[in-house]
């Protein structure tokens, strides 16, 4: 019996820094390392946009898009969406040429823009994107 009793006191005794010292974020205190919920951007990596030349395949761009969240709002719940988004880049990317017209190897950033922004409006709502970016193209040849 005196055994067991001297196991629960070095048990208890091995618990007690933890009650005394309680870790920062359980007061609700933050450390000045901290970082914020979550970044308030979307990005889309690798989204696959065919080039066209005369009615045949002819290459694949693979584009990086960003999607800027407005500084209000819950950004968990649009970033919930996220799934959403990149298929409608996807879409988007087939339903016309967003490659450049006199370089297979390169976007024309100007339509693709346009298209992406409407794509992330549709799917994110007007309030849900304060901008769109391009961040990466890539060719497959």
């Amino acid at each position: 019996m005196r055994i067991l009793w001297g196991a629960v006191a070095l048990a208890l005794a091995s618990l007690a820094p933890l009650a005394v010292a309680p870790p920062a974020y359980a007061a609700g205190g933050e450390t000045k390392d901290a970082k914020p919920d979550a970044e308030r951007f979307i990005e889309a990596e690798h989204i696959i946009t065919p080039v066209l030349r005369n009615g045949r395949l002819t290459n694949y761009l693979f584009v990086t898009v960003r999607v800027d969240l407005p500084d209000q709002g819950d950004v968990w719940k649009l970033r919930a969406r996220s799934h959403f988004l990149r298929d409608a880049l996807l879409r988007a990317t087939h339903r016309a040429s967003l490659s450049d017209a006199k370089d297979e190897r390169k976007l024309d950033q100007t339509a693709a823009l346009a298209a992406f922004r409407a794509a992330a409006v549709e799917t994110l709502g007007a309030n849900g994107v304060k901008a769109v970016s391009i961040t990466a193209v890539q060719s497959l040849n």
